[in-house]
Protein backbone atom coordinates (compact mmCIF):
# COMPACT_ATOMS: atom_id res chain seq x y z
CA UNK A 1 0.00 0.00 0.00
CA UNK A 2 2.82 2.39 0.89
CA UNK A 3 4.39 1.82 -2.54
CA UNK A 4 1.13 2.80 -4.23
CA UNK A 5 0.89 6.00 -2.16
CA UNK A 6 4.53 6.88 -2.93
CA UNK A 7 3.95 6.28 -6.64
CA UNK A 8 0.87 8.51 -6.59
CA UNK A 9 2.75 11.27 -4.80
CA UNK A 10 5.61 11.12 -7.31
CA UNK A 11 3.24 11.27 -10.29
CA UNK A 12 3.19 14.95 -11.36
CA UNK A 13 -0.09 14.66 -13.28
CA UNK A 14 -1.88 13.22 -10.25
CA UNK A 15 -0.36 15.92 -8.05
CA UNK A 16 -1.66 18.61 -10.40
CA UNK A 17 -5.13 17.03 -10.51
CA UNK A 18 -5.18 16.84 -6.71
CA UNK A 19 -4.13 20.49 -6.35
CA UNK A 20 -6.67 21.67 -8.95
CA UNK A 21 -9.51 19.72 -7.34
CA UNK A 22 -8.55 20.95 -3.87
CA UNK A 23 -8.35 24.60 -4.98
CA UNK A 24 -11.71 24.38 -6.80
CA UNK A 25 -13.47 22.52 -3.99
CA UNK A 26 -12.15 24.73 -1.22
CA UNK A 27 -12.75 27.91 -3.23
CA UNK A 28 -16.46 27.02 -3.17
CA UNK A 29 -16.69 25.39 0.28
CA UNK A 30 -14.69 27.96 2.26
CA UNK A 31 -16.80 31.02 1.28
CA UNK A 32 -19.95 28.93 1.72
CA UNK A 33 -18.95 28.17 5.32
CA UNK A 34 -18.46 31.87 6.00
CA UNK A 35 -21.93 32.67 4.68
CA UNK A 36 -23.46 29.66 6.44
CA UNK A 37 -22.26 30.97 9.79
CA UNK A 38 -23.26 34.56 8.98
CA UNK A 39 -19.72 35.89 8.66
CA UNK A 40 -19.39 38.84 6.28
CA UNK A 41 -17.72 37.70 3.05
CA UNK A 42 -17.09 41.32 2.04
CA UNK A 43 -14.91 41.74 5.08
CA UNK A 44 -13.01 38.44 5.15
CA UNK A 45 -12.81 37.76 1.38
CA UNK A 46 -12.79 33.95 1.73
CA UNK A 47 -13.10 33.40 -2.04
CA UNK A 48 -9.47 34.55 -2.48
CA UNK A 49 -7.58 32.24 -0.11
CA UNK A 50 -7.35 29.02 -2.09
CA UNK A 51 -6.71 30.79 -5.39
CA UNK A 52 -3.90 32.65 -3.63
CA UNK A 53 -2.49 29.37 -2.31
CA UNK A 54 -3.00 27.50 -5.58
CA UNK A 55 -1.05 30.12 -7.50
CA UNK A 56 2.06 28.96 -5.66
CA UNK A 57 1.69 25.42 -7.03
CA UNK A 58 0.06 25.76 -10.46
CA UNK A 59 1.11 27.36 -13.73
CA UNK A 60 -0.43 30.67 -14.81
CA UNK A 61 -2.81 29.24 -17.42
CA UNK A 62 -4.26 26.67 -15.03
CA UNK A 63 -4.65 28.95 -12.02
CA UNK A 64 -6.04 31.77 -14.20
CA UNK A 65 -8.77 29.47 -15.54
CA UNK A 66 -9.53 28.39 -11.98
CA UNK A 67 -9.55 32.00 -10.74
CA UNK A 68 -12.04 33.25 -13.30
CA UNK A 69 -14.28 30.19 -12.87
CA UNK A 70 -14.43 30.34 -9.05
CA UNK A 71 -17.07 33.12 -8.84
CA UNK A 72 -19.22 31.30 -11.41
CA UNK A 73 -18.89 27.98 -9.57
CA UNK A 74 -19.72 29.69 -6.29
CA UNK A 75 -22.82 31.22 -7.85
CA UNK A 76 -23.93 27.89 -9.36
CA UNK A 77 -23.48 25.96 -6.11
CA UNK A 78 -24.36 28.58 -3.48
CA UNK A 79 -26.06 31.53 -5.17
CA UNK A 80 -23.17 33.73 -4.10
CA UNK A 81 -21.74 36.13 -5.18
CA UNK A 82 -24.84 38.01 -6.15
CA UNK A 83 -25.25 39.11 -9.75
CA UNK A 84 -27.15 42.30 -9.12
CA UNK A 85 -27.88 45.08 -8.36
CA UNK A 86 -24.15 45.74 -8.30
CA UNK A 87 -21.55 43.81 -10.34
CA UNK A 88 -20.17 41.75 -7.45
CA UNK A 89 -19.52 38.63 -9.57
CA UNK A 90 -17.83 40.69 -12.24
CA UNK A 91 -15.71 42.43 -9.61
CA UNK A 92 -14.60 39.15 -8.07
CA UNK A 93 -13.89 37.59 -11.47
CA UNK A 94 -11.66 40.51 -12.45
CA UNK A 95 -9.96 40.60 -9.04
CA UNK A 96 -9.24 36.87 -8.93
CA UNK A 97 -7.97 36.79 -12.51
CA UNK A 98 -5.73 39.79 -11.96
CA UNK A 99 -4.53 38.43 -8.62
CA UNK A 100 -2.95 35.39 -10.27
CA UNK A 101 -1.50 37.49 -13.10
CA UNK A 102 0.10 39.90 -10.61
CA UNK A 103 1.36 36.99 -8.50
CA UNK A 104 3.06 35.46 -11.53
CA UNK A 105 4.59 38.79 -12.59
CA UNK A 106 6.02 39.44 -9.13
CA UNK A 107 7.16 35.84 -8.81
CA UNK A 108 9.33 36.37 -11.91
CA UNK A 109 11.03 39.35 -10.29
CA UNK A 110 11.70 37.16 -7.27
CA UNK A 111 9.81 38.97 -4.51
CA UNK A 112 9.36 37.10 -1.25
CA UNK A 113 6.01 35.32 -0.82
CA UNK A 114 4.51 37.75 1.65
CA UNK A 115 5.54 40.86 -0.30
CA UNK A 116 4.45 39.33 -3.60
CA UNK A 117 1.11 38.27 -2.15
CA UNK A 118 0.45 41.62 -0.46
CA UNK A 119 1.24 43.78 -3.50
CA UNK A 120 -0.67 41.45 -5.83
CA UNK A 121 -3.70 41.33 -3.54
CA UNK A 122 -3.92 45.11 -3.21
CA UNK A 123 -3.43 45.69 -6.94
CA UNK A 124 -6.00 43.02 -7.78
CA UNK A 125 -8.54 44.62 -5.45
CA UNK A 126 -8.04 47.90 -7.35
CA UNK A 127 -8.59 46.51 -10.86
CA UNK A 128 -12.43 46.52 -10.84
CA UNK A 129 -12.35 50.31 -10.94
CA UNK A 130 -12.64 49.90 -14.71
CA UNK A 131 -16.24 48.76 -14.13
CA UNK A 132 -17.18 52.36 -13.30
CA UNK A 133 -17.28 52.93 -17.05
CA UNK A 134 -19.81 50.13 -17.65
CA UNK A 135 -22.14 50.25 -14.63
CA UNK A 136 -24.05 53.36 -13.58
CA UNK A 137 -24.56 52.05 -10.06
CA UNK A 138 -20.87 51.17 -9.62
CA UNK A 139 -19.17 54.25 -8.22
CA UNK A 140 -15.76 55.05 -6.83
CA UNK A 141 -17.30 55.54 -3.38
CA UNK A 142 -18.92 52.08 -3.57
CA UNK A 143 -15.58 50.55 -4.56
CA UNK A 144 -13.67 52.45 -1.86
CA UNK A 145 -16.16 51.41 0.83
CA UNK A 146 -15.80 47.74 -0.15
CA UNK A 147 -12.03 48.04 -0.43
CA UNK A 148 -11.82 49.45 3.13
CA UNK A 149 -14.16 46.75 4.46
CA UNK A 150 -12.00 44.10 2.77
CA UNK A 151 -8.72 45.26 4.33
CA UNK A 152 -9.33 42.89 7.23
CA UNK A 153 -9.75 40.05 4.73
CA UNK A 154 -6.60 41.00 2.85
CA UNK A 155 -4.56 40.87 6.05
CA UNK A 156 -6.23 37.65 7.24
CA UNK A 157 -5.77 35.92 3.87
CA UNK A 158 -2.13 36.99 3.70
CA UNK A 159 -1.43 35.65 7.18
CA UNK A 160 -3.20 32.35 6.54
CA UNK A 161 -1.46 31.98 3.18
CA UNK A 162 1.95 32.75 4.68
CA UNK A 163 1.50 30.22 7.49
CA UNK A 164 0.16 27.59 5.08
CA UNK A 165 3.01 28.15 2.63
CA UNK A 166 5.54 27.84 5.47
CA UNK A 167 4.01 24.52 6.52
CA UNK A 168 3.77 23.16 2.96
CA UNK A 169 6.74 25.04 1.55
CA UNK A 170 8.03 24.03 -1.87
CA UNK A 171 10.21 27.05 -2.53
CA UNK A 172 12.85 28.91 -0.58
CA UNK A 173 11.30 32.41 -0.52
Amino acid sequence: MRAIVNTLIKNKILQKILIISTVLTMSVAYPFLFHLFGVNGKMFLPIFLFVLLGSNYLDLKTIFLIAISVPILNYLFTGMPILSPLPIMQMLTIELGMLVIFLQIFKKINLFNYTRNMISFILARMTPLVLIIFYDNFTFSFWLKNFKIGLVGIILNLLIAEITLKIFSHEKN
